[in-house]
């Protein structure tokens, strides 16, 4: 086989770990990695205050546009603020002039409205009184029939003078009715003139609060004109800022690139000689916790000797084959439950010499290898 497995994390004592952000070197006297391993963490931090530095220079460009931002926003609602307050003082205005209208249209209204119920009170008593005078009249008519049944001629006299008197009181009930009609169309007259007054006066009013509304609105936008090129200012000179902020990031990032590059090569590096030292000390106690197992119609092996061949395979990248073996000594053929205790403890074995976990794998022809993870 000569498929390598993905290299994960070495653990044990003499490689190089990241630990909780800060670096430990827990190699054993390695001199060479040592002076790596001090000038990856004085680039790195280098790095780091290259960094904070651009940081705080942003946080800080970001703080002063926020300020300006603040009291561009704190004019404006100053600005709108007052404008408010001048519509409400100019709304207060009108109300008040049309609490006035309304007031002098209620006068106006309660004068006709008295002069109306005089009027009415007039024409009811000239009716009350062409009644009475009816009923006068009538009272003299039954007089002047049964004086007219006594004498004739007495009676037509009567009659007449009777009807003299009735058109002189008729006469003088039109020329009262005619004198009240003059009188309310006066009254009308200077009514409507009063009317036509108040009018005029409102349209000038209204014309002086339209006017007034113009110039604010025409100031207002002149504000809001000033505000927008304030803001246009701000806008192009933050986004210079941002430009050159991008740039500065940009060249630190390729460089950040190149350096995760050149930091992998050599964490790469030091992981593979790491593996092989580890791997070579590895070989060196291959007879510590060895045990005997049986291969059928082969005899008894040593495990130390399977482990040295399979260790040596490891710093070749390679897998290596186990064999069909058993750890009873009975002369016959393992069964898969016993190849599976050997393989296991061989496993256990190896795990414990070079202090990482290896894996087993099946292959297509039904045997097992160990590769090195």
């Amino acid at each position: 086989m000569s498929n390598t497995p993905p290299p994960t994390e070495v653990e044990n004592d003499s490689i190089l770990k990241e630990r909780e952000g800060e670096w430990a070197i827990l190699d054993t006297g390695l001199t060479k990695e040592d002076k790596l391993t001090y000038a990856l963490e004085s680039l790195r931090k280098s790095i780091d205050s290259k960094l904070n530095t651009l940081i705080q220079t942003q946080k800080a460009s970001d703080l002063n546009y926020d300020d300006k931002m603040n009291t561009s926003i704190q004019t404006q609602k100053a600005s709108d603020q007052n404008f408010k307050d001048k519509m409400n003082t100019l709304i207060e205005t009108q109300k008040a002039s049309d609490q006035n209208f309304d007031d002098k249209m209620n006068t106006s209204i309660q004068t006709q409205k008295a002069s109306d119920l005089n009027f009415k009170n007039k024409m009811n008593t000239l009716i009350q009184t062409q009644k009475s005078s009816d009923q006068n009249f009538d009272d003299k008519m039954d007089t002047l029939i049964q004086t007219q049944k006594a004498s004739d001629q007495n009676f037509d006299k009567k009659m007449n003078i009777l009807i003299q008197t009735q058109k002189a009181s008729d006469q003088n009930f039109d020329d009262k009715v005619n004198t009240l009609i003059q009188t309310q169309k006066a009254s009308d007259q200077n009514f409507d003139e009063k009317m036509n007054t108040l009018i005029q006066t409102q349209k000038a009013s209204d014309q002086n609060f339209d006017d007034k509304v113009n110039t604010l609105i025409q100031t207002q936008k002149a504000s809001d004109q000033n505000l927008n090129k304030k803001m246009n200012t701000l806008i192009q000179t933050q986004k210079a800022s941002d430009l050159n902020f991008d740039n500065k990031i940009n060249t630190l990032n390729q460089n950040l690139v190149e350096l995760k590059k050149d930091m992998s090569t050599m964490s790469s590096s030091i992981q593979e000689e790491n593996k092989l030292k580890n791997l070579e000390r590895a070989l060196s106690l291959t007879d510590v916790d060895s045990f005997i197992y049986y291969i059928y119609q082969a005899g008894y092996f040593n495990s130390a000797d399977l482990a040295k061949d399979t260790i040596r395979r490891f710093m070749l990248d390679h897998g290596y084959y186990l064999p069909n073996a058993k750890l009873s000594n009975e002369d016959r053929e393992a069964t898969d439950e016993e190849t599976k205790a050997f393989r296991d403890k061989f496993k256990e074995q190896i795990e414990d010499l070079i202090k990482r976990e290896v894996h087993l794998v099946k292959q297509p022809d039904g045997r097992f290898a160990i590769w090195y993870s």
